[in-house]
């Protein structure tokens, strides 16, 4: 995800919310537990302003309660959610002002870098679900696949400063899948260039 590895334990919590049919005109409540640093850093400690309706992409890339809303919402989180456009998309702030943080020690384990969260979602239908993640997406103990490696470089060659056609997209990524057998790596950076 384009935001601080501290909310992707928060934000993989959401998406299996989502995946389990949890949707943005149900929810009533969402509580976000958080161990006390990452509260600091991208809970609403701090700046509880800024967290829930951030001012610009730094405010957004550090807040839980952007990042857990729009998973909730959209089903994912990407580059154009952390953009201008993004960012003014008033059905995520509706969400984030039904975000709380609750500060749990208890998730403060160990020499971890990355603490685990738990996200829990009220609906007004009164059901609660819930979902805890201990080691986000990315981790050695969860990681992504290939195949989900390849994909978030095509979603993100569409935000490239160069327009890459598709195919030299698709052509970059048989590169690197083959970069054992590549006698030159500089010809990767050819591929990325413009046409």
């Amino acid at each position: 995800y384009t935001s601080c590895r501290f909310t992707h334990a928060s934000i993989n919590a959401a998406l299996v919310l989502h995946e389990q049919g949890v949707r943005a005109p149900d929810i009533a409540r969402i509580r976000v537990h958080l161990c006390p640093r990452d509260d600091r850093s991208v809970g609403t400690g701090r700046d509880p302003q800024a967290k829930k309706h951030p001012r610009g992409m730094v405010d957004a890339q550090f807040s839980v309660p952007w990042t857990v809303a729009t998973a909730l919402l959209k089903g994912r989180v990407f580059i154009g959610d952390f953009l201008p456009q993004g960012l003014a998309n008033p059905e995520v702030h509706r969400l984030t002002d039904k975000v709380t943080i609750v500060v749990d020690p208890g998730l403060d384990i160990g020499q971890r870098e990355v603490k685990p969260a738990l996200v829990e979602v009220e609906t007004h239908q009164g059901k609660t679900y819930s979902q805890r993640v201990d080691y986000p997406r990315g981790s050695p103990e969860n990681p992504v696949t290939m195949e989900e490696t390849r994909q978030v470089f095509r979603d993100c060659a569409a935000y490239s400063a160069l327009a890459l056609p598709q195919t030299q997209v698709e052509e970059a990524i048989a590169l690197v899948d083959r970069l054992e057998t590549v006698e030159d790596v500089a010809s990767l950076i050819k591929q990325l260039g413009a046409s």
